[in-house]
């Protein structure tokens, strides 16, 4: 951890969850270098004290309660299972902290709304960790469609592929549970559709078609039972408005690429962002590219650290700057509650259309 300077006031942050919490919070509280994190909370009190002495955090604590109730803390980070964020959420809600919470918030759109019920703190700040907002390359595409310089954006393609999930060797876990918030369409479909909600202004989709796919659909847990796969591994939708149609898609189980690709096509212009080639805007007056936006840090031109993890890095940076220096501009674009309920109605739909419409090869329910 870094040590403070004397006198200096840093930002004190709490994480629930031993997982993204420690692979991506951690780090990117750090890297603002006027942030600390100093308690976590885990599945157990043994997980807690592990995490807290392997990666150097002061204080564990014996469950999620106990870190709300911690008063010294200026924000609580909720990293923790899908299937436990709507108790985590509603405990650090009522503690009065800022918070980030990860999403999904909640398992569907009528979840959340529960949620939004629970009364916040005058000024507690309350983002949804869709980081990719604070890309300073997708930022500066935004900017581009604000501008008008593509005309009207007709057609937004997104995709984004992992690996991991392909291998028949990896054991059951939660990710492949439908019941405790698995599955890609969460994962990454949060990120993905919050990403054209976030290019193209919030938007009623008159139209949302979508399959899913376990891709493997049985897999062996810790003690080598088979059990079904009830959570996607790949997902794609077609969602269409009056004036624009977006297709998404995102698989966990690719082969050997790592991608997140980014296409808009506009009537006068278009957009092209890849993790290679980084932004391309062309217009009838030529091509440019955008290699080194505001704010873009040196590792990400070089493709030296993960497109989510480098946009937490600079999301972290403007939550710190809104806590310690009061500058609410910086997380002006951050994603809300009231966001996020968009997203999941948007999510429930694709579901919804999957179930309608099967795939006949389609071997296990998602």
């Amino acid at each position: 951890m870094t040590a403070p300077a004397t006198g200096e006031r840093r930002l004190r942050v709490g994480i629930i969850g031993t997982g993204v919490g420690v692979r991506t919070h951690l780090p990117g509280f750090a890297s603002t270098g006027r942030a600390d994190v100093v308690a976590i909370a885990g599945s157990s009190p043994a997980r807690a004290r592990e995490v807290a002495a392997e990666v150097g955090v002061p204080t564990a604590y014996e469950d999620y309660r106990a870190l709300c109730e911690d008063r010294t803390l200026d924000v609580i980070c909720v990293a923790s299972p899908n299937e436990h964020h709507y108790d985590h959420f509603a405990a650090a809600a009522a503690s009065g902290r800022h918070i980030i919470v990860e999403k999904p918030v909640g398992g569907d759109a009528e979840a959340l709304r529960r949620l939004m019920g629970i009364p916040l703190a005058d000024g507690q700040l309350v983002l949804v960790d869709h980081q990719l907002r604070f890309n300073p390359y997708l930022s500066a595409l935004r900017e581009s469609l604000a501008a008008g310089e593509l005309g009207r954006p007709y057609l937004v393609r997104i995709h984004q592929q992992g690996v991991g999930q392909l291998s028949q060797d990896v054991l059951h876990a939660w990710q492949f549970d439908a019941g405790r918030g698995g599955g890609v369409r969460l994962a990454m479909g949060s990120h993905l559709v919050d990403l054209v909600d976030f290019l193209l202004g919030r938007r009623p989709w008159e139209a949302v078609a979508g399959s899913v796919d376990p891709v493997v659909p049985f897999r062996r847990d810790r003690e080598g039972a088979l059990r079904p796969v009830t959570a996607d591994s790949a997902f794609s939708a077609l969602l269409r408005a009056a004036d624009t149609t977006a297709l998404v898609s995102a698989s966990a189980a690719a082969a050997a690429t790592t991608l997140l690709d980014v296409d808009v096509l506009g009537t006068a212009g278009e957009a092209h962002f890849s993790l290679t080639g980084k932004l391309r805007i062309s217009t009838t007056s030529g091509t440019r590219t955008v290699l080194h936006p505001p704010g873009v840090d040196q590792v990400e031109v070089d493709n030296r650290i993960s497109v989510f993890k480098s946009s937490f890095n600079h999301l972290a940076r403007a939550l710190t700057s809104a806590v310690l220096d009061g500058d609410l501009g910086a997380v002006a674009h951050a994603g809300t509650l009231a966001d996020q309920l968009s997203v999941l109605g948007t999510l429930d739909a694709i579901l919804r259309s999957a179930a309608a419409n099967p795939s006949p090869h389609k071997e296990s329910s998602c």
